[in-house]
């Protein structure tokens, strides 16, 4: 609240702003930007399946969707890891020289599996607002083979 100084005559006006009215519609708005952004985003996928020497690459919709298209191409292997893809498509694979135990993305505490590839791990992140994955690779393999598992 507050009174209004002009120089036309208006100095005795009221003027109310409702700041938490601004805030919710503020909060309400972001997160609709945010959905917006999700659905327009082509969402590619990594399935690891068989002995992960090779991955298959797939569009869908979400992590089942991506399973279900590797079994359709790949019937019978069984499926180890469904990691996505970077805004460009390409496989993002961590290298690490310890054993990782947080995000690259937001730095949260990660929960892992190991692969049937040696010494290959996937990661979850273990924050709800992230739940980013990954694939986390010896940094010695990522030095000798530049396309692994492409």
């Amino acid at each position: 609240t507050g009174i209004g100084d002009c120089e036309f005559g208006h100095e005795e006006v009221d003027v109310t702003l409702d700041w938490p009215n601004l805030a919710i519609m503020s909060d309400n708005i972001g997160q609709l930007l945010r959905e917006i952004d999700t659905s327009e985003q082509v969402k590619s996928w990594y399935v690891f399946h068989g002995d992960c020497t090779q991955s298959f690459f797939c569009i869908a919709d979400d992590r089942e969707h991506a399973i279900e298209k590797c079994r359709d191409a790949n019937p019978n292997r069984l499926i180890h890891a469904v990691v996505p893809s970077d805004a460009f498509g390409t496989l993002v694979m961590e290298a690490y020289e310890y054993d990782p135990v947080s995000c690259p993305k937001c730095g949260s505490r990660t929960d892992f599996g190991s692969l049937p590839r040696d010494e290959w791990q996937l990661h979850v992140c273990l924050r709800d607002a992230c739940q980013h994955s990954f694939i986390a690779v010896p940094a010695e393999e990522v030095e000798e083979n530049d396309h692994v598992a492409q």
